[in-house]
């Protein structure tokens, strides 16, 4: 039977501790910013909702933004698709694959590819058209995942890639995806690392030389976005929840992704570099099991 959801509609309370002591850090110019008083999660501090996240991106001309990339160069750098996918063939889950936010449908042509009984949920319609005709006109559920339902223990692997920070209510989707979940199964996530080199460096920006900040701050907090997950927070989310952590990662978006000069990709590889002797690397990706 269909799974009655018990989502938080409003960003009203920390998903990582559940506090309610969200108080402004700095403002921006779609929003506040906030931490958490309980746990110091960085998170949206302007209370947005399902409903607002949702016709933002509907809205919005994603074409023209940062998330439009090429699919099939991505598909070929993000090598945790293909640990992700060699995860689960190695533990015997070669079954049905749920991918949350499916985008351009990339991951799951290559979970197909491989054998895996594919489905998914993408909301936003111009990308959901193109994800189904690149995938043979698979239908792909239209509804948020708040919104969605399938019955209990109905996959053997769920992802999110790039799409937890988006969420206004991360651990009630979570506690969804785990009930949805066989015992057994894999979830994995990718997201941003907000204890990267270049949070850090904004910061200091922010406070000694403002002009500077505002010129690449909307390269790290935009209205898209209500969750700054580090490692640990995210780690302590995902283990409230239930899940077994098997792996957990830092790692860097592609540089094939930015439409910039080889000057500019040459100074980003090397930051890059570094980040990554620091630990700091500007994303994250994690796989986790349900026990």
């Amino acid at each position: 039977m269909p799974v009655t959801n018990s989502i938080h509609h409003t960003l009203s309370r920390c998903a990582v501790c559940n506090s309610e002591d969200i108080h402004d850090w700095f403002k921006t110019d779609f929003g506040s910013i906030g931490r958490c008083g309980g746990c110091g999660q960085i998170l949206r501090a302007d209370r947005p909702t399902c409903n607002s996240m949702v016709t933002l991106h509907q809205s919005s001309n994603l074409h023209n933004t940062p998330y439009a990339f090429q699919s099939e160069l991505v598909t070929r750098e993000l090598v945790f698709y293909i640990s992700f996918l060699n995860l689960c063939e190695k533990a015997g889950v070669r079954g049905k694959i749920l991918d949350v936010g499916c985008w351009l449908g990339e991951f799951l042509k290559l979970a197909a590819s491989r054998g895996f009984d594919i489905t998914g949920i993408e909301p936003v319609r111009e990308i959901r058209e193109l994800a189904e005709r690149a995938l043979g006109n698979k239908p792909i559920d239209p509804r948020p995942i708040e919104d969605a339902e399938f019955a209990n223990e109905s996959f053997d692997a769920i992802t999110m890639w790039d799409v937890i920070e988006h969420l206004v209510d991360p651990r009630g989707v979570l506690v969804q995806i785990h009930r949805w979940l066989k015992t057994g199964g894999y979830l994995g996530i990718a997201t941003i690392n907000h204890n990267s080199l270049m949070y850090l460096i904004y910061h200091i920006l922010r406070k000694t030389f403002p002009p500077l900040a505002r010129l690449f701050g909307p390269m790290l907090y935009n209205p898209f976005h209500t969750y700054y997950f580090t490692k640990q927070s995210l780690a302590r989310l995902v283990e409230n929840v239930g899940f077994e952590i098997v792996e957990h990662r830092g790692y860097e978006c592609p540089i094939t992704r930015l439409n910039v000069g080889l000057a500019l990709k040459f100074g980003m590889r090397a930051l890059y570099v570094f980040q990554g002797v620091l630990g700091m690397q500007g994303e994250q990706y994690m796989f986790a099991r349900k026990p």
